[in-house]
């Protein structure tokens, strides 16, 4: 059959605005309606109606057909993914978990490294709950601004996950429990960390007790950005998956243009109903979880009421059993370098910390003890740590995002000037403090630290892993601190240092190895063989490099396992492999970086390969049970 002619540009422009709106009215979304819209544009270039006077009702045809055919293929994609999103709920395996806790962890400190306005506005917008319309009242800009800069933060969040984690479908696959999950279950996570200080704790298993240790350096140390994090998590997991929230409404369809086509007419008729039935429904279900809300808030109100009272009868017996006094926060121990005037550091209760640390180093050294024998922890261990701990995280929320580091976690309070004052305040409190000698040689450390590591800045460039800056801020961070401590009296030494726990991941809390908790893990195997093997499995994980794109590594392994020789004797029973030291950690982390420097020079490893080395900042310490 022979087509008509062609219609010209300025024709087909003149029905664009009702065809979109047609399309979004039908597919309800405005994306897909754009690629409909241009699919009838194609189509009347390409294949004209015979008539001129009859292109509208054509186009009218061409939009419903199309509609429906994207309506069945979306369909199709949804129960795909709900099946995939199904399995992984149901069988999810500790390497599914662990992928999950570490995308939350790369969302929030995604969230966290935004530049400004664009951190502040996500904030707002997902941990405030705050409207884009309170949100532009703040600021004093146009809400269109604020869907703007929501719109570039979600797409550089996607961005950096896609760097993270490769193909957008697995790390969408991953967040379906945080899409899916109840509001529920999204309020239970905000509400565990505070939760857990109330449950009584019973006598703790050895099983038990390498999560405690855990959550005491690993992840307790970062809890001031999981508080944010978790919180809201599972709504910027959602604006990233999806993708559409800034989208804007559709507009309506004119209504002489639905009588072009009896037919479309009372298809977009049935549809309407269908979506007044569903919004029906929808405003049901609103008004029961506002009367829900309202009931929790009114409970929320008599809890609050109990706590003021409570806490009123707290104060009036504290104020009758001392006098009332003043606290001022204790003067900086060793002040050196340009943090010591900001204000997180000077205005830090510097004895508080040192108790802090001086009691969770006593429990971890009778945790460490009871584990390696074999007993049950008594009750109340836990809740001493996070009690001691929480005086940890007030320091770090005041000096967060201002000290410069590499690492992912603690990297501020690993800093020298931290590290250090809290030495001396140590001191201090056992009546054996730093004479003036002993503080003018600690400064000169401090000061040699900061002008090594502003040196090392300028010696990278765009093709620096991450994993390379973090083992070089790690390597100068001991090399100071050991240098400190060698200022020190022997008695000194004796107050600060355990050679149980000294410089120990997880369960010393004055050590630099704290700025490698949740990065870089034990890798155990029970020989060396049984490791060498294990490596291209390692490489081929981590970097998402397929293992045929692998091959002439052989002399590479090779040249890892000499490097590493020094950390494969066996570790006995009674130790815990993940405990690893801190120059076990360095020795390691020298040696992957040599095997990854031979995996970027592989001509089979692509440019996306590459940009996952340069941005994946994770090693491991091998470990030979014994």
């Amino acid at each position: 059959m022979d087509n008509g002619p062609r219609p010209n540009p300025e024709e087909l422009l003149l029905h664009t605005e009702w065809m979109l709106a047609m399309a979004v009215s039908l597919v309800g979304d405005r994306s897909r309606a754009d690629d409909i819209v241009q699919g009838a544009w194609t189509a009347a270039v390409e294949s004209p109606p015979r008539s001129r006077v009859a292109l509208g009702a054509w186009l009218h045809g061409v939009v419903r057909n199309l509609s429906r055919q994207s309506h069945r293929q979306e369909s199709r994609r949804r129960r795909r993914e709900a099946i995939v999103a199904k399995s992984e709920l149901q069988f999810d395996s500790a390497e599914e978990l662990v992928a999950r806790a570490e995308l939350q962890r790369v969302i929030i400190d995604s969230v966290l490294s935004l530049d400004e306005p664009y951190r502040t506005t996500v904030i707002l917008r997902f941990f405030e709950d705050r409207t884009p319309h309170e949100i532009a009242n703040r600021d004093a800009v146009p809400v269109k601004t604020v869907w703007t800069r929501l719109s570039r933060a979600l797409q550089q969040l996607r961005s950096r996950l896609n760097r993270e984690y490769g193909d957008q479908d697995q790390w969408r696959s991953i967040l379906i429990p945080f899409i899916g999950a109840p509001a529920a279950t999204t309020a239970g996570l905000t509400t565990s960390a505070s939760a857990s200080a109330s449950v009584s704790t019973a006598p703790t298993t050895t099983a038990a007790t390498s999560t405690l240790l855990t959550t005491t350096l690993g992840s307790a140390f970062v809890m001031s950005k999981l508080t944010l994090g978790i919180s809201c998590v599972a709504l910027v997991a959602v604006g990233l998956a999806i993708g559409h929230f800034t989208s804007p409404r559709p507009a309506a369809v004119p209504g002489h243009m639905i009588a072009v086509d009896k037919e479309a007419y009372s298809d977009l008729q049935s549809e309407r109903q269908r979506l007044e039935a569903e919004l029906i429904a929808a405003r049901s279900k609103h008004e029961e979880q506002r009367t829900a809300a309202a009931q929790l808030a009114a409970d929320g109100e008599t809890l609050q009421a109990e706590l003021d009272a409570a806490n009123a009868a707290n104060a009036a017996l504290v104020a009758n059993a001392r006098p009332e006094t003043t606290e001022t926060p204790s003067p900086l121990p060793v002040a050196f370098g340009k943090y010591a005037d900001l204000d997180g550091v000077k205005n830090a209760n510097w004895e508080e910390l040192a108790s802090a640390v001086a009691n969770m180093t006593a429990i971890l050294f009778e945790v460490t003890k009871l584990e390696n024998s074999g007993q049950d922890l008594p009750a109340g261990y836990q809740q001493e740590i996070i009690k001691e701990n929480q005086k940890l995280l007030t320091y770090l929320a005041g000096v967060a995002t201002h000290i410069d580091s590499h690492a992912l976690h603690n990297g501020e309070y690993t800093h020298p000037v931290t590290l250090t004052n809290i030495l001396g305040a140590m001191l201090d409190q056992r009546e054996l403090p730093l004479d003036d000698q002993q503080r003018r040689r600690i400064v000169e450390h401090g000061e040699s630290f900061e002008t090594e590591y502003d040196r090392l800045q300028t010696t990278y460039d765009g093709d620096t892993p991450h994993q390379r800056k973090i083992l070089d801020e790690l390597t100068l961070k001991r090399s100071t601190m050991r240098s400190i401590e060698d200022e020190l009296s022997s008695e000194q030494r004796s107050v600060v240092v355990k050679p149980w726990l000294h410089d120990r991941i997880e369960v010393d809390p004055r050590s630099p190895v704290q700025m490698l908790a949740m990065t870089v893990r034990s890798f155990a195997h029970n020989s060396p063989a049984e490791l060498r093997a294990a490596l291209p499995t390692v490489i081929s994980k981590l970097y998402q490099i397929p293992p045929e794109k692998l091959v002439g590594l052989d002399a590479a392994y090779d040249r890892y396992m000499v490097a590493v020789e020094s950390l494969l004797d066996p570790i006995p029973a009674t130790e815990m492999v993940k405990f690893f030291p801190i120059d076990a950690a360095i020795v390691a982390g020298e040696a992957f970086s040599d095997l990854v420097g031979d995996v970027w020079a592989l001509p089979s490893v692509d440019d996306e390969a590459r940009q996952r080395i340069l941005h994946t900042p994770r090693w491991f310490v091998p470990r030979i049970r014994e």
